[in-house]
């Protein structure tokens, strides 16, 4: 029997394949980063795979972050910034950190959108 299309989620999500899940994951992209990126509030450090897309992975800390309907939210942001740019990420593992705090607003957009270009500077350079 076939389970019913779930009308609150949207197509176009992430599925589980593009999402780093476990910790050797994670572990592994901080550990050994190819590039690092802070613009604030937002942390970006990525590592090359071996796959054909991007993968992320999310930190966003109570400590941070600390109404719960707010840590949400900014992983909600953080989601849907990937999912749209995810083309300019490939085939790396990115882990994405509210590294302070933060409420989801303006100020994180900002910070996304400087972020990702710096990442398009970074990468363009890497490929020189």
């Amino acid at each position: 029997m076939a389970h019913p299309q779930n009308p609150a989620r949207k197509p176009g999500g992430l599925t589980r394949a593009k999402r780093l899940t476990k910790r050797a994951e994670f572990d592994s992209v901080l550990q050994d980063a190819d590039i690092r990126l802070t613009r604030y509030p937002v942390r970006l450090v990525a590592k090359v795979n071996t796959l054909e897309f991007a993968r992320l992975g999310l930190t966003v800390s109570k400590k941070n972050v600390r109404m719960a309907v707010d840590r949400n939210r900014v992983k909600r942001l953080l989601r849907e910034w990937f999912r749209v740019n995810g083309d300019h990420f490939r085939s790396y593992d990115i882990v994405l950190s509210v590294r302070e705090y933060v409420r989801p607003g303006d100020r994180l957009k900002a910070g996304l959108d400087e972020l990702l270009q710096a990442w398009d500077q970074r990468v363009g350079t890497l490929d020189s």
